[in-house]
């Protein structure tokens, strides 16, 4: 998921719900772990390529806001 400004992340943390986050950009990242330290929110913002990360622990549901989805070939 790209994060922008974080905002849909955001919320979700506001609502209660632990959020990971994946983006490619470490501007949006670093923009985002400001956020989540000024506002004590439960965010995990990964830095990493979600065409290639390996995350190591389960996760009860998945989001992807926007067209990330379309990056991944569906061959695969």
């Amino acid at each position: 998921m790209t994060y922008l400004s974080g905002r849909h992340a955001i919320e979700f943390s506001k609502h209660g719900l632990n959020v990971t986050g994946v983006d490619i950009s470490e501007t949006f990242i670093n923009g985002l772990t400001g956020k989540i330290t000024s506002e004590k929110l439960n965010i995990n913002a990964i830095l990493a390529d979600i065409l290639t990360i390996k995350l190591n622990q389960k996760f009860s549901g998945a989001v992807c806001l926007g067209n990330s989805f379309g990056y991944f070939n569906i061959e695969k």
